[in-house]
């Protein structure tokens, strides 16, 4: 109901009367009602019942109780209902003496349970859902206050959408107004949209006064602006933004988050060594470089190729741990996979062997989902694609018992490159065959596509096919793939389509005018020919295989129809060639990986 507490009802049987209380808190006598302004009616299936006060108004500060005889106790009802509005004038003054933070509370209690789902929604990405919630707060006279605006335009700037978070920006200075919150996060989306200029005007606007809203320069406003400018790999800038305002943002001498954002910049700059200067400096000061900045710090000298230095830094994390005593110092998951990222680019696969040993034998890091697929990047670039399809195997194996493990599609995708290019095509099969069955996430048009033509790649590769020979090699006759009539039902041919999953149809005269597919038989009491797409992509019998498979490698075709014409290929068909054949996806798969088929 909103209230601030439940309320309690005690119904108990005494001496042949049944006494009815109502309690905030059942065991505390002179405990306060919460909602003074509830009413009770108790009713019996056997007899009504007749109270001396119906309906009762609770008082606050008193616990109202009712005795009543009845014979039969079956079917007892205690009905709650809310009082008249002359009730609650009544009571509702004396209420707010009493507790003047309730009345504050209904008001905000559903402007939280949105913002509470605002930001459950931005966890799991759904933006559209976001403002679908919005629309339907405002139809029940919900007024979003700022706090849910600053939530929505956080869940702006997480998906990625700054347009649409400015204009909720825009919207708040009509309704809610806005305040320093609004401006980091509206800093926070520019910066991640590498719109630097328009960060920094507003920043100047902030710094000015000339800022809707009237908000106070903050060091938190400094540091977004400056994390933006060290992303974008613009150091120069980064570090005149730390000149300009440097009263502002180190009052009390240089920090650590200050240090880290000037280190990420020069990770990401031309000049990426120049983040070891930092790192002298801070120990200049006296500060202690934590975790994040050693890992910073790597990720400069692999940019750098320079894998001496890092891994020079990795030992002197662990004495460093070792000397403080602080386990927050010694390696995480983060800074073997930046290493292994290195070696793996550097063509050093004993150095990634190397660590990936030390990650298993380390009590602080454990192997996720993205520390395999770098490992088997890693093993690929090193040259060894073999080593990294052995810690796939690994992976897949271990995915058995948590299914957090299991691959991602770039990971197949990966994998199937490096064997295509060597031609082993039974190695790129049986990733293509489990990419779908054993991966997670969703696997996008283009990389099914990739799989497809990396699938006979291999086989090119491996000299499994010709690319030369005529798809009259290799076509289906149409009495192998048993076209039917336009005209029959699908109901009387249902069964068909459990067995194949493309059937051409032709019409009264013979002529192929299409082919249905098994996914678009959703209407059971139709003819065939409703169901046809549209007309067949068209070859001759003497076009090559590798013009055949680079139109079956395209999503939306499955099957070509074969001509007897000497005229070239079309993607149309032409009402006068008669169709002798037909080629599909899946026909082309089995030659592919024929173990007995070999070139003449």
């Amino acid at each position: 109901t909103g209230f601030l507490y439940p309320l309690h009802l005690r119904v108990v049987w005494r001496g042949g009367s049944l006494l009815c209380s109502c309690l905030h808190d059942p065991v505390n006598s002179d405990a306060h009602c919460s909602n003074p302004m509830q009413m009770y009616k108790i009713s019996c299936a056997a007899e009504p019942i007749t109270l001396g006060q119906s309906p009762a108004v609770l008082r606050r500060g008193n616990c109202c109780s009712f005795s009543l005889s009845c014979r039969n106790l079956n079917g007892l009802e205690v009905t709650c209902f809310r009082p008249e509005e002359s009730i609650k004038r009544r009571e509702g003054n004396e209420l707010k003496k009493i507790y003047p933070f309730w009345e504050k509370h209904c008001k905000s209690y559903p402007q939280r349970l949105l913002s509470r789902r605002i930001v459950e929604l931005t966890k799991r990405r759904q933006l559209n859902q976001i403002f679908q919630e919005l629309e339907t707060a405002r139809t029940k006279n919900v007024h979003p206050n700022r706090v849910v605006m600053n939530s929505v335009m956080a869940a702006c700037v997480h998906c990625g959408d700054v347009d649409r978070a400015i204009l909720i920006y825009q919207e708040m200075l009509q309704f809610c107004g806005v305040d320093n919150v609004t401006y980091t996060i509206l800093l926070k989306g520019l910066g991640e949209a590498s719109r630097l200029d328009a960060a920094f005007e507003v920043v100047e606007s902030i710094e000015k006064g000339t800022a809707p809203g009237r908000p106070t320069l903050t060091e938190v406003h400094i540091r977004t602006l400056l994390n933006a400018f060290a992303d974008a790999g613009d150091i120069l800038r980064a570090c005149g933004i730390l000149v300009r305002y440097r009263s502002l943002i180190n009052r009390m001498g240089p920090s650590i988050l200050t240090y880290n954002i000037l280190i990420k910049g020069y990770a990401k700059s031309d000049t990426p060594l120049e983040a070891l200067r930092l790192k002298d400096d801070m120990i200049k000061h006296g500060t202690q470089p934590e975790r994040l900045t050693f890992n910073s710090l790597i990720q400069a000298c692999i940019k750098g190729r320079d894998m001496d230095k890092a891994l020079k830094l990795l030992m002197e994390m662990k004495e460093d741990a070792e000397r403080l005593k602080l386990s927050t110092l010694l390696p995480n998951i983060v800074t073997y996979t930046t290493i292994i990222k290195g070696l793996g680019e550097s063509g050093d696969l004993d150095g990634v062997l190397r660590m990936v040993d030390e990650i298993k034998m380390s009590a602080t890091c454990t192997l996720d989902r993205v520390a395999y697929g770098v490992i088997i990047d890693a093993c690929i670039a090193a040259g060894s694609p073999t080593a990294g399809l052995a810690f796939w195997h690994e992976m897949v194996n271990a995915a058995k018992g948590n299914r957090e493990l299991r691959p991602k599609a770039h990971t197949f995708l990966s994998l199937m490159r490096a064997f295509a290019e060597t031609g082993d095509a039974e190695t790129v099969k049986l990733l293509h065959e489990c990419m779908v069955p054993k991966s997670t996430g969703p696997i996008s048009v283009e990389a099914r596509v990739e799989a497809d033509e990396l699938w006979i790649e291999a086989a090119i590769n491996a000299g499994q096919i010709a690319l030369e020979d005529p798809v009259e090699k290799f076509m289906l006759t149409c009495k192998e793939m048993k076209p039917l009539y336009g005209g029959l039902h699908l109901s009387g041919v249902i069964m068909r389509f459990f067995r194949d999953e493309i059937v051409p149809i032709i019409d009264d005269s013979g002529k192929c005018i299409g082919a249905v597919h098994c996914e678009d038989c959703s209407e059971i009491n139709t003819t065939l020919s409703n169901l046809v797409r549209g007309p067949l992509p068209t070859v001759t019998k003497s076009t090559p295989l590798s013009k055949a498979f680079n139109l079956l490698l395209e999503p939306q075709n499955k099957i070509l129809a074969v001509c007897d014409s000497n005229a070239g290929y079309s993607f149309v068909r032409h009402q006068n060639e008669q169709v002798i054949g037909f080629l599909t996806r899946q026909k082309m798969y089995s030659y592919v990986h024929r173990s007995d088929y070999k070139v003449d």
